[in-house]
């Protein structure tokens, strides 16, 4: 399921997505294993700073993924980012390790999941989506810069028992 929402008051990419975490329900008899992964996207600055004030896309973005975390206290999940590959790969490992922290703090503070089932990891442009090779052959600039904002995603995965 993809849900899409728009917000003009945002200074970049306007569009958030969901994948398959939805913001209204949480299916809390799913079985969970190990290794099981969910994306989602966050809108943030250039500097990497979320917007989780309460009419905002990002927040309702975290309100899907708290959701989903409440509905499985049993777990201990790993909150990983990843950036595209554009600007320099330490420096993207550096922000995505930043914006991973700043994520489980958010939900944390904000919504009260507890900071010892979660473990922020950032991944910088290691794990793309969508290779630089496949972006250089996409045609538009507007399908590049989306194939860009697929890779530049925060995951959930589920690590351990709690």
């Amino acid at each position: 399921m993809i849900k899409s929402f728009s917000i003009k008051s945002l200074p970049i990419f306007l569009t958030i997505m969901f994948f398959g975490i939805s913001c209204e329900t949480t299916n809390q008899s799913e079985e969970l294993k190990i290794g099981d992964r969910k994306s989602f996207q966050v809108i943030s600055d250039m500097k990497g700073r979320v917007y989780p004030s309460n009419d905002s896309a990002s927040y309702y973005s975290f309100k899907a993924v708290a959701n989903y975390l409440e509905a499985h206290p049993e777990w201990v999940f790993e909150i990983g980012v990843h950036t595209d590959h554009r600007g320099d790969s330490v420096a993207n490992l550096k922000l995505s390790e930043w914006r991973a922290i700043m994520a489980c703090q958010v939900f944390h503070e904000t919504f009260e999941i507890e900071s010892e089932r979660m473990v922020a990891k950032g991944y910088g442009e290691g794990d793309p989506v969508f290779s630089e090779e496949k972006i250089r052959g996409i045609q538009t600039t507007k399908e590049k810069e989306l194939a860009h904002q697929r890779n530049r995603r925060y995951e959930i995965t589920v690590l351990r028992r709690y």
